[in-house]
């Protein structure tokens, strides 16, 4: 086993293309499975889902030229005006970022924040933790399981089920997952009720640890740890060397205990189109 620090088996470019591109790839699988219009461009990528979530109508993979910056900026955005969407803009490091930012802003775009994107070898994924005492991870295979993984999720993420849109909730609905499939979505249970979820994205060339989460009246018991390392070893299994995420400070102590390591900020510009 090769007990090297990330940053010395694959270069610092190579983990933020890595980040970067499995973000996208997920992204766009998921996409896939209901009409969302989706524009590859060599500069930048364009997903517009009419969801009433700014996550979902995104520019990402932005890939452009100093001087281009002004038109190819307006170019995008000109379908989320157009169609009165809020957006969202992520911004990895770049020569251009400063920029852009300072556009982005002109036209009205606020700035959202920013999350960690972390990387880890999964070689070097240390010993099983001890589970907490009650729980129960299972892997969602059925309607039943998806439907709780969905509620579970909204719960965790958005302060309710009852606040997250019909669509979103149908979106989710569409995407496939499970066996034979690209994505994977665990379940825990901590004595026998749903309290927690996270979703792995095995992608072309490097796996990705998604919607980890635990409800807030059970956290810091080692729930969404013992959720996050049943899917690194998912991961491990299928050969994959390498997983990525994106951190909110919130799950950062969990990731780092794992063994994941920050190697980028990704910025996020919110543009809300909507007409209020």
């Amino acid at each position: 086993m090769d007990c090297s620090p990330v940053h010395e088996i694959f270069s610092h470019n190579a983990l933020l293309t890595a980040i970067e591109e499995n973000f996208a790839e997920y992204l766009l699988y998921c996409c896939k499975h209901i009409e969302a219009h989706i524009e590859e461009h060599d500069t930048y990528i364009s997903v517009r889902t009419g969801i009433l979530q700014p996550s979902l109508n995104v520019i990402l993979r932005t890939r452009i030229a100093d001087h281009e910056l002004p038109q190819k900026m307006l170019q995008a955005l000109s379908p989320f005006q157009q169609h009165q969407l809020a957006m969202s803009w992520r911004l990895f490091p770049s020569p251009q970022l400063s920029h852009l930012e300072q556009l982005l802003f002109q036209h009205g775009l606020s700035y959202f924040g920013d999350e960690a994107g972390m990387a880890l070898c999964l070689q070097q994924l240390p010993p099983e933790p001890l589970w907490p005492a009650g729980l129960q991870i299972e892997e969602v295979e059925d309607s039943t399981s998806l439907q709780e993984w969905i509620v579970t999720s909204a719960h965790i993420f958005s302060e309710g089920a009852e606040r997250i849109d019909r669509e979103y909730i149908n979106f989710e609905q569409t995407v496939v997952s499970g066996q034979y499939h690209p994505l994977h979505r665990f379940l825990g249970r901590l004595n026998g009720e749903a309290v927690a979820t996270a979703a792995l994205f095995l992608g072309s060339e490097t796996a990705g640890l998604y919607s980890v989460g635990t409800r807030a009246d059970v956290r810091r018991r080692g729930i969404g740890t013992a959720l996050s390392y049943t899917a690194l070893q998912l991961a491990q299994q299928a050969g994959y060397q390498l997983c990525v995420l994106e951190s909110s400070i919130p799950g950062y102590h969990v990731y780092a205990k794992l063994g994941f390591r920050e190697y980028c900020r990704i910025r996020s510009w919110l543009g809300d189109f909507s007409p209020h």
